[in-house]
């Protein structure tokens, strides 16, 4: 890894995503607030845990992520190298949610354990340390 030297610049869509995140996040919650009841609670999780739309939009972002790591990588070659370590981790753990979304019970809570662990898990072994320098380097404090 080489050091920067220069404060990382945050590109605008990277920005996007986390504002849309938010929003979506903050909608949810209103309307959970606004009832709570049982079934004002049931509502909100409904809304927010569309299964599948939740899945193919998380793996969306994170594809997202990996295409825009990808090119901003392209002239760091340490960074790039923990980038290919950190695909298949990204890829298997989200691959696991979308599995997921079409069970439920015990066998849809099984698959995400496993595709947090997967994500995690992926990313300790991978090299966390070397991740962590390389992510700081290019997102804002307390964001990503």
């Amino acid at each position: 890894m080489v050091a920067a030297t220069t404060e990382a610049r945050v590109a605008p869509i990277e920005l996007f995503f986390d504002l849309v995140f938010v929003f979506g996040l903050t909608q949810i919650t209103t309307l959970m607030a606004y009832d709570v009841s049982a079934h004002g609670i049931a509502r909100g999780l409904l809304v927010w845990g569309l299964p599948m739309v939740v899945a193919l939009c998380y793996f969306a972002f994170r594809g997202l992520h990996l295409v825009l790591f990808w090119v901003l990588s392209r002239t760091d070659h340490g960074l790039r190298r923990q980038l290919i370590r950190w695909i298949l981790s990204v890829i298997g753990g989200t691959a696991l949610l979308l599995v997921a979304s079409r069970y439920t019970g015990a066998l849809q809570t099984g698959l995400w354990a496993l595709a947090l662990l997967a994500d995690y898990g992926g990313t300790l072994l991978a090299g966390a340390a070397g991740w962590r320098r390389a992510h700081r380097r290019i997102s804002p404090s307390g964001m990503g």
